[in-house]
């Protein structure tokens, strides 16, 4: 192995600006394996005294949409998400507010084709980059 003032430069130099492999792990928490509460459904508060959140794993999606329990299929890619128009849902029946928000938010959670991690924020995008859906992380 060569060593020496000379070699030694190169590899610091390597090193600072990134030539060299030093993955570090990603801050903040990751889709998988948080659990997510909704903050914004259409750029809109939940109804008061519900509760709506979002698990995932690398293959499924699950959680409370406010009133029923939902989950089902998803492909998780890169900032891209496809989540399957086979949802299955517990079969509750809430007030009218509640069952409204739940089928606008399960239609949100299917038509989202994106996704954006920023700190402990995660947002659901449609095709076009608009937002569908805000979370912050609870675990």
């Amino acid at each position: 192995m060569r060593s020496g003032p000379m070699y030694s430069a190169v590899l610091a130099a390597l090193l600072l600006t990134g030539w060299a492999d030093t993955a570090q792990p990603a801050a903040g928490p990751q889709l998988p394996g948080t659990s997510w509460e909704l903050t914004e459904l259409h750029q809109a508060p939940p109804v008061a005294g519900t509760s709506i959140t979002a698990a995932f794993t690398t293959e499924q999606i699950s959680g409370s949409a406010g009133c029923n329990r939902y989950f089902g299929p998803v492909a998780l890619g890169v900032g891209t998400i496809s989540v399957s128009d086979a949802l299955a849902t517990t079969l509750m029946a809430c007030d009218g507010p509640v069952m409204d928000q739940e089928y606008a938010y399960l239609a949100a959670v299917r038509d989202a084709r994106a996704y954006r991690l920023d700190g402990d924020r995660l947002t659901l995008l449609d095709g076009s980059g608009h937002a569908l859906a805000a979370f912050v992380a609870t675990a």
